[in-house]
């Protein structure tokens, strides 16, 4: 496991210089690009492994069998999301190199994180008003993005989603609703869970106060009098792959043989909810200080709404709660934003800097014990 603390420590000595010296946004962006391209790279050479989903895209990616340009739309069962699926057989009938798949599912992740990360640290305006100022926070952002996921290195078709999710923010602060739809939408076909990202444009650029926080309470309360078990098979009512994906899921509740679940449900529980309320605290306090802020006010309701869909689901199903992904992935963006706090000295941007390289050494310690998959990196060199 040494080589991801040392991409660890490096990422957190970028950010020591981002927040301490007068780095540049543009060479910030640039020093972010180089990241980018290490993690396509690492994310493409991988081999026979258990994280990612790896052997379940493989088994589906040699099960084709496409002698023709025209076979690749002839399709009688759709295994995968249509985006997705498609980009799989044309791979499959171009090269025939699951390697080439691997470099398609990491190339989207992470380059739509990057354009969504360098857009997060730019100061814009539009007719919503100004977003964003000249303070940079990108290599901060990627320091949490590796610490908390390893920056998608293992990529599934929910970070391509993710990713391209959160690149739909620009269009929501522009204000530019069938942009963000036709987004949403091109995520939905990596994968169908991000339509609920949808409810993430009105939310954007609403005030939280405590009218939000008393229907929030309402909502928590309906949902668990009605029974959230009553509630979920109605999407099945969409029919298609929605049906297909809730019949899954909701076998014994998510007791699924997944790698995480080498933890106890309970802990599991206990640990994604305590990590939610610690961000959740981080970002009422920056709040304080940045409430006239609306880039991070939009960035705190995102969150704020995932913590909320985590909370109704994560004790039904913990497949289900991943759906909250979508959202609380804006942490990555909100949490750098303690270095923005106005009034802030040297002293106590020192203690924020220690605090928050302390908070990201435990999610990346957690995660790299959370599957006994992280302990090996085989790669193709060595198949």
């Amino acid at each position: 496991m040494w080589w991801y603390w040392v991409v660890f420590f490096s990422l957190m000595g970028c950010s020591f210089i981002e927040q301490f010296t007068h780095l540049s946004k543009k060479r910030a962006e640039t020093i972010c690009f180089i990241y980018m391209c290490f993690f396509l790279f690492v994310g493409t050479i991988r081999w026979n492994q258990e994280l990612g989903d790896w052997k379940g895209y493989n088994w589906v990616f040699n099960w084709e069998d496409i002698t023709s340009f025209s076979q690749v739309f002839s399709i009688d069962y759709w295994a995968f999301e249509p985006f997705f699926y498609i980009a799989m057989r044309i791979i499959k009938f171009a090269t025939n190199n699951y390697t080439v798949l691997l470099f398609f599912m990491v190339a989207v992740a992470n380059g739509c994180f990057y354009r969504a990360a360098v857009y997060i640290n730019k100061r814009v305006m539009t007719c919503a008003g100004n977003f964003g100022d000249d303070r940079s926070i990108i290599l901060t952002m990627y320091f949490a993005f590796w610490a908390t996921n390893c920056a998608s290195i293992f990529t599934v078709r929910t970070n391509m989603a993710v990713a391209i999710c959160m690149m739909s923010i620009k269009a929501i602060e522009e204000k530019k609703p069938w942009k963000f739809i036709a987004m949403v939408f091109v995520a939905s076909m990596f994968h169908f869970v991000s339509i609920i990202f949808f409810i993430a444009y009105p939310v954007y650029m609403k005030k939280f106060n405590i009218e939000y926080a008393l229907l929030m309470i309402w909502i928590a309360l309906a949902v668990s009098v009605i029974g959230l078990e009553r509630l979920i098979p109605l999407i099945g009512l969409l029919g298609g792959r929605y049906a297909q994906k809730i019949d899954t899921y909701n076998i014994a509740k998510g007791s699924n043989d997944y790698p995480y679940m080498s933890y106890s449900g309970v802990f599991l529980t206990i640990r994604a909810m305590a990590n939610t309320i610690l961000i959740l605290c981080i970002s009422l306090y920056i709040k304080r200080y940045l409430k006239f802020d609306k880039r991070f006010n939009g960035l705190f309701n995102i969150y704020l709404l995932g913590a909320f869909v985590q909370s109704l689901t994560i004790s039904y199903n913990l497949e289900f709660a991943r759906a909250a992904i979508f959202f609380i992935n804006t942490q990555f963006f909100v949490l750098p934003y303690i270095f923005k706090v106005s009034k802030v000295t040297n002293r106590n941007k020192y203690i924020y800097f220690f605090g928050y390289s302390a908070f990201m050494m435990v999610k990346m310690y957690s995660l790299l014990h959370s599957a006994p998959g992280y302990a090996e990196f085989t790669t193709i060199f060595s198949k």
